[in-house]
């Protein structure tokens, strides 16, 4: 990590939380520049995600998505880098793409995620799972096709029983999520049930 993105990136964040956005924009885009000349993929990835996200609050919109694209095609180059990083492009993207009304661009993005990380890293990893469950929960809380989103979750849900407690805990989390804001409780409520006897079975 180069000293000097540290500080641009430090300078960024205390800049952005004291509303001064001019000067943040501008550490954040010398923060990439350095990360770009260091060819530093994970320092690149995190300045694009942390500009991006800045530039649609402020309603930038175009140069908030160029910047999400940009990181995506970083997490798909660089993916045995970036898949755990716990920054994201995603949030951002799902953000913009659902305000315009892009929905089918957004299905395109996070299917292709998936396909990626399971090319990649097999259809067994921790990289496809996680991807997989996005998908998942966007079928859920945006697109309401809780068939689609079902039969996604009923995959990384199995395959979390055998993962350790803390992404097992989050994956039944991300499901219970979808299920209740779809009006299931009753579904809810049992996978709930089913995360409680796997963790007496195998407790943390």
């Amino acid at each position: 990590m180069g000293e000097n993105w540290s500080t641009l990136t430090a300078n960024a964040e205390s800049a952005a939380r004291g509303g001064r956005y001019a000067e943040a924009k501008d550490c954040y885009r010398q923060a990439l520049a350095d990360a770009m000349q260091r060819s530093d993929p994970n320092n690149a990835y995190y300045s694009q995600c942390a500009l991006a996200g800045l530039l649609r609050l402020l309603d930038e919109f175009a140069d908030c998505e160029q910047l999400l694209k940009e990181a995506l095609q970083l997490r798909w180059q660089f993916s045995d880098r970036l898949a755990r990083e716990p920054v994201s492009p995603f949030n951002d993207l799902e953000r913009l793409l659902v305000k315009q009304n892009r929905l089918p661009e957004l299905e395109q993005a996070l299917t292709t995620d998936a396909q990626q990380m399971a090319t990649k890293h097999g259809q067994d990893s921790f990289e496809y799972k996680m991807s997989l469950m996005n998908l998942a929960r966007m079928y859920g809380m945006i697109f309401k096709d809780m068939d689609k989103s079902r039969l996604m979750f009923s995959e990384v849900v199995e395959w979390s029983k055998s993962a350790e407690p803390i992404t097992r805990k989050m994956v039944y989390t991300t499901y219970d999520g979808v299920l209740r804001a779809n009006g299931l409780a009753a579904e809810a409520d049992a996978a709930q049930a089913e995360l409680a006897a796997l963790k007496k079975q195998s407790p943390a």
